[in-house]
């Protein structure tokens, strides 16, 4: 299964925030949330570096996993993470 690493988020402008992270194998991209926004939200290309870009709210608290499935279907997720927009 891919393995990730470096996840991270950073405002980009006070209506958007990004989160990114890296797998060492081409895998797609998805991103959970429980807080903050609902859903899931996902990217079928396979990549290593990853990177979605999130409608944000000033002052909200997000939070969230990342996902990454493999081209062999093994799929790894991150420990849960928050952000602070």
């Amino acid at each position: 299964p891919p393995v990730i690493s470096n996840v991270a988020a950073a405002r980009v402008n006070p209506r958007k925030f990004k989160i990114t992270w890296a797998t060492d194998e081409p895998a797609t991209s998805v991103v959970v949330f429980s807080g903050g926004l609902s859903g899931t939200y996902a990217d079928t290309a396979l990549v290593t570096s990853h990177s979605m870009t999130f409608e944000g709210k000033s002052g909200t608290t997000y939070v969230y996993a990342v996902q990454s499935t493999d081209a062999a279907g093994n799929t790894t997720t991150s420990d849960t993470q928050t952000y602070t927009h």
